[in-house]
């Protein structure tokens, strides 16, 4: 070995039979050869690491084989060093450890050597930003000795390429108010690649947030949110891994409003039920009662109902809080309490018991756990509050000029402050009455009496289409008929609201109805110049018909009348109607005679038309009774003046219509009628027209009159019949009532039908007025006599004349003795269902012409209802008891819910049944009930 240089050497070959031949080989020996080796290199990567970018990768290993060539000679050895460990003799293989990793070197049947570099771990030694080596290796020294000794050295260099962490976007939701906690495990390092260097959060950019965060390295954060709002919140943040790599990514969160949802809430209260003391659930007294104090209307508690889109728990803001009109309290639960302590006033309250929308409003907040909050509205309602009815005593006075009566009370208490409601500081008022005077039904000396009013003096005149302050001057004072003036206190804590009465001019009473149609006439004449009708009722009202055309007659046909020869009126023919006393004369031949007219106040007939319509012309009279021709052959009647009608009744089908001077038009029964008041040619007369069969038309005047004319004007020709007028009798008994408005200090108004009630008693009574207390009042001896027993259990007794008993309220014993005595009971005489009053009637009679007067006691009572529910009658041995129900409670099997009881003494009801007593006593007029 080692040689070099040359040689030779001689051989010889011989053949099979001896021959040979001798060569020389020379040989020239080289010197002997170096053995050479390319390790080759590798790289690797942290990012292959179990803890690396890629763990699931091989990048942290590398591979490659040694080119070794070493000539002539065969591998010695091959010796390995690093930087941790020195000559590691690899010739049949073997590991050696790096700085970074181990290098395994294998060997196989052929002598070919491969080689295997794997990372052991990462490593800090990088410097710059990236997946860059760095310069970063693992270097191992190779000496390759051949078979004669010679070496060589190489370097196997491997790459260490660094790992990097990479930020991955975060995202997360919190409701306002609310706090987000994340754990490291799910924090912001959760979803990002830390790299072999591993990674730690490092910076967070919290510019321009709203909510507030509080973050760790270890990527767990605490956000607390704004309350009471939607938004986005969105933070950079910075991690670095263990030799410098950083990476950015941001965190989102969304914010959704949790605020809690305050709906709107409604309550309604009465101020009727306000009262002046703190009971029950209210939160303080009423500054004034209402109508109906005893109510608990005033105070309303309930629960706010708020809800949570999160189902927080809910918080109220307490307190007590203090409105227009009452108190409020509201605990933290949401529960709460209103008390109305003060009534509404103002423009928008005077709808009398309508409901006040949104009188007045509180604001309240409700916050849930997370402080997120929001307010809501608890609006008030109030139902307002309107007088109640008063229920003033009947004055009584006897129909003679000059009477009067004052301090009558206009409530039962005296008092009607207490009557205006939750709104006091109210009015009262006549109602009804118009500015130019309201005609009433009343007449005086014949003569229409109209009302007029400031509001608190009404006066009663016979000027007509006048006002209050003509009628109340001096110099009309002979117009005057009677005064009445109220005189409220307008003090709450005073008792003495009265009115008075005072009768200037005597009242026309004994007004009543007559009418052919119902009997009680014996016709006279026919087909002759007049035709009359006596009137046998005793009352002495005659009819006398004549034509209006000189030498015309009066025809008649069942019940129709009409004149001339024909059986109409026509052309220019009329009839003409005298109302007069002591009719006497040969109805078909020689003269006709009469003692005085009468007034009648309205008076009429109906109409026949037998097609199409006509036009009637109607004209009045007042006649002067100074001298009568009546010839058969030349008849004339009548020389009074022209009477202006001032209003004409009109019926038709089911309807009745009263139209005043001056209307030109009006529908009835379906049925249009036109007017002509006045007309020139007819001075005081009215034209109606569009007059169809079966219309009546009846003629007003202010005075009364005492002839009335049916003229044919145009259109089809007509018939008259049924007669019919209205007359009275001065001096006799009058009641008549007048409506009042009660007002409170909102506006709102309690009508009040027929709250002054008078009773003008006949002119020859005389009043005998009971106390409160219990009284016994008598009539003088033959002297017709009012007596009035008011409260208290009263005992009244009349004597000979005819009397009127009113006992009052109380269980009261009634004695007329002889005469007509009328027995009266008024609304508010009756006690209760419980406690009815029990009145006895000690000598009723029906010859003499009793009257049981019960018609203001059943004023509750509708046309048309059942009266058994209202009155029935039931024998008690032998006497007869009148169950009473002014509210009609009465039932069939049941009269325990009457409230008033009459006892009949010694009155049996004969071979009747229940209700044909009853019904014989409205029959014959001794049972008035309306």
């Amino acid at each position: 070995p080692g040689a070099e240089g040359s040689d030779s050497f001689s051989y010889t070959l011989t053949d099979a039979d001896g021959d040979t031949a001798t060569a020389t080989v020379s040989l020239s020996i080289a010197k002997d050869s170096t053995p050479s080796l390319i390790p080759g290199e590798g790289q690797v990567s942290e990012a292959g690491l179990p803890d690396g970018s890629s763990p699931e990768t091989d990048y942290e290993t590398t591979g490659g084989g040694f080119a070794i060539e070493t000539g002539s000679d065969s591998v010695g050895s091959i010796v390995i060093t690093s930087v941790v460990v020195q000559g590691v003799d690899v010739t049949g293989g073997g590991t050696v450890q790096g700085d970074y990793g181990s290098l395994e070197v294998t060997v196989n049947d052929d002598g070919v050597y491969s080689w295997t570099y794997t990372l052991d771990d990462n490593t800090l030694d990088h410097e710059s930003q990236g997946p860059a080596s760095d310069g970063v290796r693992d270097a191992f020294t190779v000496v390759l000795t051949d078979s004669d000794g010679d070496s060589t050295t190489e370097v196997l260099n491997i790459g260490i390429i660094d790992d990097v962490p990479v930020a991955t976007i975060d995202t997360g939701s919190v409701q306002s108010g609310g706090s987000l906690t994340v754990t490291a495990a799910a924090g912001l390092l959760a979803n990002d690649t830390l790299g072999a260097d591993g990674a730690e959060v490092t910076a967070v950019d919290t510019t321009g947030i709203q909510g507030s965060l509080v973050w760790n390295p270890d990527g767990s954060y605490t956000y607390t949110a704004i309350p009471d709002a939607t938004y986005s919140d969105v933070f950079t943040y910075t991690i670095t891994d263990g030799d410098g790599d950083t990476s950015t990514a941001t965190l989102t969160l969304g914010v959704t409003d949790g605020s809690p949802t305050a709906p709107m809430a409604d309550v309604t209260v009465n101020e009727a039920a306000l009262d002046l003391a703190q009971d029950g659930d209210d939160l303080a007294a009423g500054t004034v009662e209402g109508s109906d104090p005893s109510n608990t209307a005033e105070t309303i508690s309930g629960t706010l109902a708020a809800t949570d889109p999160n189902g927080d728990a809910l918080t109220y803001t307490a307190g007590t809080f203090t409105g227009s009109y009452g108190t409020l309290t509201i605990d933290t639960a949401g529960n709460y309490t209103y008390t109305l302590t003060a009534p509404v006033d103002g423009p928008t309250a005077d709808n009398s018991t309508d409901t006040i929308d949104n009188a007045e409003s509180f604001s309240y907040t409700v916050t849930d756990a997370n402080g997120n909050s929001s307010s809501g509205t608890l609006t008030v309602d109030i139902i307002d509050d309107a007088p109640f009815m008063i229920e003033p005593e009947k004055g009584y006075l006897v129909n003679l000029a000059g009477q009067s009566v004052s301090a009558i009370p206009l409530d039962i208490d005296s008092n009607i402050d207490n009557n205006y409601g939750a709104d006091q500081g109210g009015t009262i008022s006549f109602a009804g009455i118009t500015d130019s005077g309201t005609p009433s039904e009343l007449t005086a000396s014949g003569s229409l009496i109209y009302l007029y009013t400031d509001g608190l003096t009404l006066v009663g005149s016979t000027l007509a289409n006048s006002s209050y302050s003509n009628v109340a001057s001096s110099e009309n004072e002979s117009y005057k008929v009677f005064t009445v003036e109220l005189n409220p206190d307008a003090d709450l804590t005073e008792s003495s609201d009265t009115y008075s009465f005072t009768l200037h001019q005597q009242i026309d009473g004994g007004a009543s109805t007559f009418s052919v149609a119902e009997g009680g006439y014996t016709p006279s004449g026919g087909n002759s110049p007049y035709y009359f009708l006596d009137d046998t009722s005793g009352d002495d009202r005659d009819i006398l018909l004549t034509p209006t055309e000189a030498g015309s007659t009066v025809n008649t046909s069942k019940n129709d009348f009409a004149t001339g020869t024909q059986m109409t009126i026509g052309g220019n023919e009329g009839i003409r109607i005298d109302f007069v006393k002591g009719l006497a004369g040969n109805a078909n031949k020689g003269p006709v005679t009469y003692d005085s007219h009468y007034t009648v106040q309205g008076a009429g007939a109906i109409i026949g038309v037998k097609s199409g319509t006509s036009t009637v012309r109607i004209a009045a009279y007042d006649d002067y009774d100074d001298g009568i021709s009546a010839d058969p052959d030349d008849i004339s009647i009548g020389n009074g003046d022209i009477d202006t009608i001032t209003a004409v009744v009109i019926q038709y089908g089911e309807e009745s219509l009263t139209v005043y001077s001056g209307t030109e038009s009006a529908t009835v029964g379906g049925q249009t009628f036109t007017l002509v008041w006045d007309d020139p040619d007819y001075t005081g007369q009215v034209l109606v027209g569009g007059v169809v069969d079966g219309t009546a038309l009846a003629a007003v005047t202010d005075d009364g009159f005492s002839s009335l004319e049916f003229h044919y004007d145009a259109g089809t020709a007509f018939t008259v019949n049924s007669f019919s007028g209205v007359a009275v009798t001065p001096g006799e008994a009058v009641d008549f009532a007048l409506d009042l408005n009660l007002t409170d200090a909102d506006g709102d108004t309690a009508l009040i039908e027929d709250a002054i009630s008078l009773q003008l008693s006949p002119d020859d009574h005389v009043i005998e007025m009971g106390t409160d207390n219990d009284d016994t009042l008598d009539a003088g001896t033959d002297q017709a006599s009012t007596l009035v027993g008011l409260a208290g259990d009263d005992a009244l007794s009349g004597d000979s004349g005819d009397d009127i008993l009113v006992g009052g309220p109380g269980n009261d014993s009634l004695a007329g003795g002889a005469g007509a005595d009328t027995f009266v009971w008024n609304f508010g005489d009756q006690g209760t269902s419980t406690d009815p009053a029990e009145d006895t009637v000690m000598d009723f009679t029906s010859s003499q012409g009793d009257v049981l007067d019960i018609s203001d006691l059943l004023s509750n009572m509708s046309d048309g209802a059942d009266l058994s529910g209202y009155i029935q009658a039931e024998e008690s041995g032998s006497d007869t008891i009148l169950y009473i129900s002014s509210e009609g409670s009465l039932t069939a099997d049941d009269v325990s819910a009457a409230d008033q009881t009459i006892l009949l003494s010694n009155v049996d009801m004969g071979e009747m049944d229940a209700t044909q007593f009853l019904q014989s006593l409205i029959n014959e007029g001794q049972l008035d009930i309306e």
